[in-house]
């Protein structure tokens, strides 16, 4: 401006033309910039297009989003992957995100699918109805698929090095919801399922490890609820139902190493559970339960040296209970059930040694409650029943076996306890607490020994044996204590048998001890009744030897109408007694057969009693008495005896008739035969 108004003479003209062709150029400039700018919003405008469309239009949207890969937002029926970077979001029906290499892929709505593959972390989750999530890569952390809605199918799929967090959920009725993750370490694959008539409920895991692999399902009528782990080790593979109807809940281990709580559950009517798990390891912790429901099958099952496998159903009726073990050593093999109409329940060990196999019901009209262990050693066989109407047994097979124990608690059982031992068993107990229990029973065979060998009743109508069999058999005991109308019996065969004895107190008993076959010996077999009312108790004590018999001694206190006898056959017999005391019309006998016999001895203290005792024997009888008829009056030494007349002919030594005085001496009346054929014992009556 300064050189065209100082221009008066036109001096500044060149100078003026040549500012205007400077200002010319930078106009110039200034129009291909602001062209440019133009340009390339009108481009980032196009871009947006969408983005706006949706803003302005939202039921139109399907929406997408990639970043990375960049392609931000993309409507109607919404695509989104990307690459590199990753996070690929989709929303909308039918929506697909997919998201490579470090990705995060997230699709939203009905029948979305989302996959994250091919990176070294990878995050899928997809959440709606109809959905499919898959994450494949090196390493997997949070592989998740979920559904909220009804007919769903959701899938989390993890493949790689470590898997954090496999998780398939669903919220709803008649999903399918799957939970896969296979990697070297495996922790957190999970498949859960709220609602009812749900299908293929499963968590699956293959590693070298793995950790915390659960299926689970809240609701009803749901059928294939599986966890299932192979690996190495694996620790808490968990399958478990809230509900009812649900059929094969299954929570399974196979390893080569170490299974660790393998447990599968049911709260709920008519429910179908089982745990199993097979380890070269073991097994620790191998579980399948029922709670609080009726009409459910339970079982566990563990394949390997194993502690504690339990099957146990509570608080409900008509279930079916069982634990199996197989291994080289388990320890705690359980099944209980509470309730009643429970038709099995059942424990089963099998392995070189085996410790603490119980089985055990609360209830009535269980009909089979049994426990069985079979191996070179078993410790701790036990079969109870607490109730009515059930049976119960104990059985132990093996090298030896310590404490198998039947027990009943209730009316109309039936108990069993059997041991059979190459080497021997020890306390093996059958014990009824009720009436009108039909087998109490408690049996030993041992090819070395048998120690405690134990049947008790305590209540009325009930038939109680004990019965061993053995190189040696100790303490061979049946017993019914303050019960009447028993049947009770003590049995033992064996090269020695050491007390066997058979007791009953109260009235209308049948006792017997036998000791039948001792090459060695028996010592101590006893039979004892002890009345309080009536009586009517038969009693019987028998011993049968190729070597001796010490103490054959049955006995009756108290009541009237009893039947004792006592009776030993052997090569020696000592002390062959039979004791009627405070008793009326009661019968006592005893009875020795042998080359030498020893104080056999029958006595009755009461009224209107038959006592006697007879003792033939090839070799000597002590007291040596020759017969009274040889004596005019009893003295202090023997006489000799008259010489036997030629007729009539001698009645054989055991026929002899009696005619007994108080406190006196019975004389025979008819000829006595020879003092070298047989002798006559003292017989007392008061």
């Amino acid at each position: 401006m300064a050189l065209v108004i100082s221009n008066l003479f036109g001096q500044n003209t060149p100078a003026i033309a040549a500012t205007e062709g400077l200002y010319e150029e930078m106009w110039a400039a200034d129009v291909a910039v602001m062209s440019a700018y133009h340009t390339g919003v009108s481009a980032a405008a196009a871009q947006l297009a969408p983005l706006q469309q949706a803003l302005a239009l939202p039921a139109a949207v399907d929406f997408s989003i990639s970043i990375f890969g960049l392609q931000l937002v993309q409507g109607g029926t919404a695509n989104a992957n990307s690459t590199f970077g990753g996070l690929a979001v989709a929303s909308g029906a039918n929506s697909t995100a997919n998201a490579g290499v470090t990705d995060i892929a997230l699709a939203f709505g009905s029948g979305s699918t989302a996959e994250a593959t091919g990176g070294v972390l990878n995050v899928a989750g997809s959440f709606g109805s109809n959905s499919s999530t898959s994450a494949t890569g090196g390493v997997n952390l949070g592989t998740g698929a979920l559904a909220f809605g009804n007919n769903n199918t959701v899938r989390a799929n993890s493949i790689g090095t470590v898997n954090i967090g496999t998780v398939a959920a669903a919220f709803g009725n008649d999903n399918s919801v799957t939970a896969i993750a296979n990697g070297v370490e495996n922790n957190a694959t999970v498949a859960a399922v709220f609602g009812n008539n749900n299908t293929d409920v499963s968590a699956v895991v293959n590693g070298v490890e793995n950790t915390g692999i659960v299926s689970a399902v809240f609701g009803s009528n749901n059928s294939g609820v599986a966890a299932n782990a192979f690996g190495v080790e694996n620790n808490a593979v968990v399958a478990t139902v809230a509900g009812s109807g649900n059929n094969t809940v299954l929570a399974q281990a196979g390893g080569a190493g170490l299974n660790e709580i393998v447990l599968a559950s049911a709260f709920g009517n008519n429910n179908s559970v089982a745990a199993t798990a097979t380890g070269v390891g073991g097994n620790l912790g191998t579980v399948a339960t029922a709670f609080v429901g009726d009409g459910n099958t339970v079982a566990a099952s563990a394949t390997g040296a194993h502690t504690l496998t339990a099957a146990t159903a509570l608080f409900g009726d008509n279930n079916v209970v069982k634990a199996n073990s197989f291994g080289a050593e388990n320890i705690g093999t359980v099944a209980t059930a509470g309730g009643s109409g429970n038709s099995a329940v059942s424990a089963d060990a099998n392995g070189t040694g085996n410790i603490a196999t119980v089985a055990t019901a609360f209830g009535n009209n269980s009909p089979n409650v049994a426990a069985s262990a079979l191996g070179a050693g078993n410790i701790a066989n036990v079969a109870t029943a607490l109730g009515n109407g059930n049976s119960a047994t104990a059985k132990a097979i093996g090298v030896d076996n310590i404490a198998t124990v039947a027990t009943t608690a209730g009316s109309n059982n039936a108990v069993g306890a059997s041991g059979v031992g190459v080497g021997g068993n020890i306390a093996n107990v059958a014990t009824a607490f009720g009436s009108d229990n039909s087998q109490v029973s408690a049996d030993a065979g041992g090819a070395g020994g048998n120690i405690a060998t134990v049947a008790t009743s305590f209540g009325n109508g009930n038939k109680v044996t004990a019965s061993a069999f053995g190189a040696g058999n100790i303490a061979n005991v049946s017993t019914a204590l303050f019960s009447n109308n028993n049947t009770l019996s003590a049995s033992s065969f064996g090269v020695e048998n050491i007390a066997t004895v058979a007791t009953s107190i109260g009235d209308n008993n049948g006792v017997s001890a036998t000791n039948s076959l001792g090459v060695g010996g028996n010592i101590a077999t006893v039979a004892t009744a002890i009345g309080f009312g009536q009586g009517d108790n038969q009693v019987a004590a028998e011993s049968g030897a190729g070597g001796g018999n010490i103490a054959s001694v049955a006995t009756v206190l108290f009541g009237g109408n009893n039947t004792v006898s006592a009776s030993g056959l052997g090569a020696g017999n000592i002390a062959d007694v039979a004791t009627v005391l405070f008793s009326s019309h009661s019968t006592a006998h005893a009875s020795a057969l042998g080359v030498e016999n020893i104080a056999t001895v029958a006595t009755s203290l009461g009224d209107g009693n038959n006592v006697s005792a007879s003792a033939p024997g090839i070799g000597a009888t002590s007291p040596p008495w020759p017969p009274l008829s040889a004596r005019a009056t009893p003295r202090l030494r023997p006489w000799p005896a008259p010489a036997a007349p030629t007729s009539p002919p001698w009645r054989p030594p055991w026929v002899t008739a009696t005619a007994s005085r108080t406190r006196r001496w019975a004389r025979p009346i008819s000829p006595a035969s020879p003092p070298s054929s047989g002798t006559t014992t003292p017989q007392t009556s008061m």
